[in-house]
């Protein structure tokens, strides 16, 4: 697909660049779940996610940053006031960056954050639908 730079094959899945939106450009990865694919074979989710991205506008991300950092915000702060959870939310929508889009078969789509500050040692996965809703989010260690 002429919107995905350096593509090639590492470990089975076919890696890239993407100029997303603002944001620059991110690491893009095609996992087919499957051994020794050749190029060719990614050519479906290749169109597949060049779809999705087309719709994925700056409005859209913006809203979907917010409701990552509104439900981590949410979980780590559950006791807290709401202006204090605000305050929270608001810092963590300045810090939140994307920096990988993962392809999968049926549609699973998988965003890979940072926030330094507030999850220095971790990544945020974000797990969304085609309607890029929020259907997974967890912290854990890079993998």
């Amino acid at each position: 697909m002429d919107i995905f730079n350096d593509l090639s094959i590492v470990e089975h899945r076919l890696l890239g660049k993407y100029d997303f939106l603002a944001q620059g450009q991110l690491d893009v990865e095609f996992d087919l779940e499957m051994e020794n694919p050749q190029i060719q074979d990614f050519r479906s989710l290749l169109n597949s996610a060049a779809e999705f991205l087309k719709g994925f506008t700056e409005s859209k991300f913006i809203q979907l940053k917010s409701d990552i950092c509104k439900q981590l915000t949410d979980a780590a702060y559950a006791e807290s006031a709401a202006v204090c959870m605000q305050d929270e939310v608001q810092s963590l929508e300045r810090q939140l960056t994307i920096y990988t889009i993962c392809f999968f078969m049926e549609d699973v789509i998988s965003l890979i954050f940072k926030a330094e500050q507030d999850y220095p040692d971790l990544h945020i996965y974000c797990q969304i639908n085609a309607q890029f809703e929020i259907e997974d989010l967890m912290l854990a260690e890079p993998q």
